[in-house]
C-alpha cells in the first residue's frame, strides 16, 4: 500500500471521536501531513529514494486498536497516540535539522518543525483537557 492509502484510512479518524476538539484536531493532523508527505514525496522521487509502501508494525496495531474504538475512547486513545508521536518526530525533526547530510531534507526539516512541534503541543493541550 502507498503513503496515500495510509493517508486515506487515517481521514476515518475524525469522525471515530467524540469530541470537537479532537475531531477538529484530527482533520487538521489529516490536512498537514498530507501538504508535507507530497513534498516529502517529491524529494524522495528527486533523489531516487524508496518510499515505505505501507504502514509500520507499531503504526499498523495502533491503527487496528483505534478501529475498535469509538467516543470518548477513542478520543482518549487517539490523543495519548498523538502526542507521543509528535514527540518522537519533534526529536527526528530536530536532529535532522541540526545535522542531517542531505540539504534538501534538512531544509525540509527545519522548515517542517514548527508545525510538528505546534502539533506536538496541540496534542499535549487536548490530552490534558480530556483527563
Amino acid at each position: 500500500r502507498s503513503q496515500r492509502d495510509t493517508l486515506d484510512r487515517t481521514e476515518d479518524e475524525p469522525r471515530r471521536g467524540s469530541s470537537t476538539e479532537v475531531k477538529q484536531f484530527a482533520r487538521k493532523m489529516v490536512e498537514d501531513h498530507t501538504k508535507a508527505g507530497e513534498e516529502l514525496k517529491q524529494i524522495a522521487v528527486k533523489k531516487d529514494i524508496p518510499l515505505p509502501s505501507a504502514m509500520d508494525g507499531k503504526h499498523q496495531k495502533l491503527y487496528d486498536r483505534l478501529s475498535s474504538l469509538s467516543g470518548p475512547d477513542f478520543d482518549k486513545e487517539y490523543m495519548r497516540a498523538m502526542a507521543a508521536d509528535h514527540d518522537d518526530a519533534v526529536k527526528l525533526f530536530q536532529e535532522q535539522s541540526r545535522s542531517g547530510n542531505d540539504p534538501e531534507l534538512r531544509s525540509f526539516a527545519m522548515k517542517t518543525l514548527p508545525t510538528i512541534e505546534k502539533h506536538d503541543d496541540m496534542a499535549h493541550m487536548d490530552k490534558k483537557e480530556m483527563k
